[in-house]
């Protein structure tokens, strides 16, 4: 059994558990060394190599842009009640299309209606 070390080889932090993860080479099967949890699923979400750690590195160091984050929440929570908004009316219209399918004075007064609002028109 091998030994391993109490805080991660990258950034000297450890996980809850207390144990590492055992960071190997997907290609050999041979150990580069002990991460915590974080580092290992941040070096392996960005694809295990230097191109990808490099990528984030040039990304990390260009300038800020001039929006806040702020702003873009209160952007998304609006797209997120438009969201719900349409989500709730495709339920209702679901809902609407069973009981048209199952319920015949349902049916009957939806005919009724559509045959009403065209003779208007």
């Amino acid at each position: 059994m091998v030994e391993q070390p109490t805080t991660c080889d990258n950034c000297g932090g450890t996980n809850k558990s207390g144990l590492l993860d055992a960071d190997h080479d997907h290609a050999t099967g041979y150990v580069r060394g002990w991460l915590c949890r974080n580092c290992n699923m941040g070096i392996g979400l960005l694809g295990d190599d230097v191109a990808g750690l490099e990528r984030a590195i040039e990304y990390l160091r260009r300038p800020l842009t001039d929006v806040l984050y702020a702003d873009v929440l209160r952007g998304h929570k609006r797209r997120w009640k438009i969201d719900n908004i349409v989500h709730v009316r495709m339920a209702d219209a679901a809902s609407r299309r069973r009981r048209y399918a199952t319920d015949p004075q349902y049916r009957q007064a939806c005919l009724d209606r559509s045959r009403r609002a065209r003779s208007e028109y």
